[in-house]
């Protein structure tokens, strides 16, 4: 999958959990992740969110940080 349509796709799954808090909603879209992406594509948002990937809003790169702890 392209670069930017994996950013597009974590910025709008972290903003539908948004109304939960940055924690919650963190854990929220990582499950949701979890669930929906396949790993290859979970390491991918990971190193685009350890790149300091800009483009990402900060809850997308507080979920890819959640994912990166297991």
């Amino acid at each position: 999958m392209p670069r930017d349509a994996i950013i597009r796709k974590a910025n709008q799954i972290a903003a539908n959990f948004a109304f939960r808090g940055e924690e919650q909603g963190a854990r929220d879209a990582a499950a949701h992740i979890r669930l929906y992406w396949p790993p290859a594509l979970r390491d991918e948002l990971v190193a685009l969110a350890e790149s300091g990937s800009e483009e990402l809003s900060p809850l997308a790169r507080a979920t890819a940080k959640v994912l990166a702890q297991r």
